[in-house]
């Protein structure tokens, strides 16, 4: 039903705190901003003013006497919109998320005093708060880290001594239905944004809420402090692209990530930019959100309301979200970490110890974070991820190393994504998982961390190492795989392809599987063996996705995807059962046959010459292209390691192939003109 060597002459002529851990002194690392005072207007002082609503619409003044002259008081000003509008209108107005606007005075002022003073106009202003500052939970370090022993912990691929064994069983976890992830769920980064061109991140719109602009690439400034390379490298650990022959694998490497840059261009991480981040991951479709980042305030604080707001709508909409316990080895964890919707993300070191300045990584300068003594405490750690891993960076020198990846992205920065990309995983294998549904099956099947706290949950490592493989298992639901075709496979358009699905539900039964092409629903099973004839005559050329989607008696689904190639019937003449239809060169000593016992398609192909060692023998045509394009054709090999099917355009080698390969289409440029095209079977080459 294939045919390869078929040469099928197909022209086809077309014309924050970002929590990694910073190494040595940082410098002044400010709360918040000196020249910002953020108020939230009154209903009354809303409706009033002559400041639009759009998102950082500008006026000198409000149109109210009374504030205007208060607000003068401080210092020549200007006033901005604060926040981008929430889906939940309904939220939005209980909560007053609308209602916030900056004020941006032209020299530093005493913040303090004049949110004080601005919390007494009580007629004019429901709250006022300093614009808070973020800073990222990572070190760049020296790059020693070649592996990632989160993954799969040898106890040698790890800084310092590790324990065999000690990591997330992802390889375990990856051999589960859902894989390395669907690409349907989406993991927000809100960082410093993340490098747009990177071949290794799969990557959908963002914005940049920084700058105020749509284009989240990681380009922040600030100096040697600054955050840039931060959210590449968090984006790396969380989802690089699995399988893909390139770089990393981030723990979801199936996934997408949504990249929310918060980071201005003088290197800042402002509280108003993330409440416009988390706002933006809610209102376009992420299912994770992942914050490499804190501030030592707690969510109590005067100010946060509105930060408060954005987590909880978030959460709302069935967003899990993920952040850093920080890295100063304290005993008191970041804000927004200590948030009731957040869950808290600690480091650990490789050999199952909470990473102190003391554990066996060797990184003296920092610690992660750990909380109070108090299960289930907001203010508590929940659970531990993997640090100092190899990731993606920005490409060139501009990140934390001279290439496209570093190999020791560290801190909590380091652990949240990781951490992140496992509930992932979680919403990837059932995707109506709950935000509370992912904390509880990541709490109940993490790896118990002793060395620190003992048996059972602890302050300092909480319910201990996230463990990818046995959360992917609790996660439960059906399991489906196609089981034939296989991916890639090559078939003649007008052909029937039958597809095979094994649909299994150790918990429950399976209800139906549905077949689907290029998204389009065209078949419902509802019995076992679960199997659909698909009729391909009339269908388009070129690629095509086969999706399957079983359905439980709980209405939990998992699905699988292939892609497979219909191909036009072959052209080159085989099927007359000779070499007479054009004018083929088949004039070696030992030449070539056309048969039909090897064929993709029809009923014949071209197959070499039984040559012996030290031998070739070649088949060859002259063809004057008049349109640029493409010449492809199908081939299969089977022949010893030293013996090549060569082909050449002009006596220029343009491929070669040897060993067992099955029927593949290859396809090369060709440009207008004569041409000769050769196909060469040598031995002992």
């Amino acid at each position: 039903m294939r045919k390869i060597l078929g040469i099928t002459l197909i022209l086809i002529i077309p014309v924050l705190i970002c929590a990694n851990a910073i190494k040595g002194n940082q410098g002044e690392r400010p709360l918040f901003a000196k020249n910002i005072v953020k108020v939230q207007l009154s209903k009354e002082a809303d409706s009033i003013t002559n400041l639009i609503k759009s998102y950082r619409s500008q006026s000198h003044s409000f149109g109210i006497d009374a504030l205007d002259e208060f607000a003068a008081s401080w210092g020549e000003h200007q006033i901005i919109r604060a926040h981008i509008r929430m889906a939940d209108r309904a939220f939005e107005e209980e909560v007053g998320f609308d209602r916030w606007v900056i004020l941006e005075y032209k020299e530093r002022i005493e913040v303090l005093d004049a949110v004080k003073a601005f919390e007494d106009q009580k007629r004019w202003v429901d709250d006022a708060c300093p614009e808070y500052y973020a800073y990222p939970a990572v070190v760049p370090n020296d790059p020693w880290n070649t592996s990632n022993w989160g993954h799969n912990n040898t106890g040698y691929n790890g800084p310092g001594s590790g324990t065999a064994g000690f990591d997330s069983k992802a390889h375990l976890a990856w051999d589960q239905s859902q894989g390395y992830g669907s690409s349907n769920i989406i993991i927000a980064i809100i960082d410093s944004g993340v490098d747009t061109s990177h071949p290794d991140l799969r990557l959908m719109a963002g914005y940049d809420y920084g700058d105020n602009d749509s284009n989240p690439m990681d380009d922040a400034g600030g100096g040697w402090n600054s955050p840039r390379g931060h959210g590449t490298a968090c984006s790396g650990i969380a989802a690089g692209i699995a399988n893909n022959g390139i770089g990393v694998s981030g723990i979801a490497g199936g996934c997408t990530v949504m990249p929310l840059k918060i980071a201005t261009s003088s290197g800042d991480l402002p509280f108003t930019a993330i409440n416009n981040a988390l706002t933006h991951a809610r209102n376009n479709g992420a299912h994770i959100i992942s914050l490499s980042l804190g501030a030592a305030v707690d969510q109590d604080n005067s100010g946060l309301s509105a930060t408060n707001a954005a987590l909880t709508a978030a959460y709302n909409a069935g967003i899990t979200i993920f952040a850093a316990t920080g890295n100063e080895n304290a005993s008191t964890i970041s804000y927004p970490a200590n948030h009731e919707k957040v869950i808290a993300v600690g480091a650990a070191s490789p050999s199952g110890q909470r990473k102190s300045p003391s554990s066996s990584d060797g990184q003296t300068n920092w610690g992660s974070n750990y909380g109070v003594n108090t299960q289930n405490n907001r203010k508590a750690v929940d659970i531990m991820a993997a640090t100092i891993l190899p990731t993606t960076d920005i490409r060139g020198s501009d990140g934390y190393a001279s290439g496209d990846y570093s190999t020791g992205f560290n801190g909590t920065s380091c652990a949240t994504p990781y951490a992140a990309g496992v509930g992932a995983l979680l919403k990837s294998r059932d995707p109506s998982l709950t935000p509370a549904e992912i904390r509880t099956i990541l709490t109940s099947t993490a790896t118990d961390m002793t060395y620190d706290g003992g048996v059972g949950w602890d302050r300092y490592t909480g319910y201990g190492l996230v463990n990818a493989y046995q959360a992917v298992l609790a996660a439960g639901g059906p399991e489906c795989e196609i089981t034939s075709p296989q991916d890639g496979d090559l078939f003649q358009q007008g052909t029937t392809v039958t597809i095979n699905v094994n649909a299994t539900d150790t918990g429950g039964s399976i209800s139906n599987v549905k077949f689907y092409i290029d998204n389009q629903l065209r078949y419902t099973d509802s019995s076992s063996p679960y199997s659909w004839n698909w009729a391909t005559s009339g269908v388009s050329l070129g690629n095509h996705t086969i999706k399957v989607v079983a359905t439980n008696n709980q209405g939990k689904t998992a699905e699988e995807s292939i892609v497979v190639t219909l191909l036009g019937a072959p052209d080159e003449g085989f099927e007359s059962g000779n070499f007479s239809a054009f004018n083929w060169d088949n004039s070696r000593a030992i030449p070539w046959t056309v048969q039909s016992s090897e064929k993709f398609s029809g009923n014949y192909a071209a197959q070499a010459g039984a040559i012996g060692n030290n031998a070739s023998t070649s088949l060859s045509i002259t063809l004057d292209v008049t349109n640029a394009g493409n010449i492809s054709f199908l081939s299969k090999v089977s022949s010893e390691a030293n013996d090549y099917l060569r082909f050449y355009i002009d006596d220029v080698q343009r491929g070669q192939w040897s060993g067992n390969q099955p029927w593949a289409q290859q396809s090369y440029s060709v440009s207008t003109g004569l041409h000769t095209f050769t196909w060469t079977y040598v031995k002992n080459a």
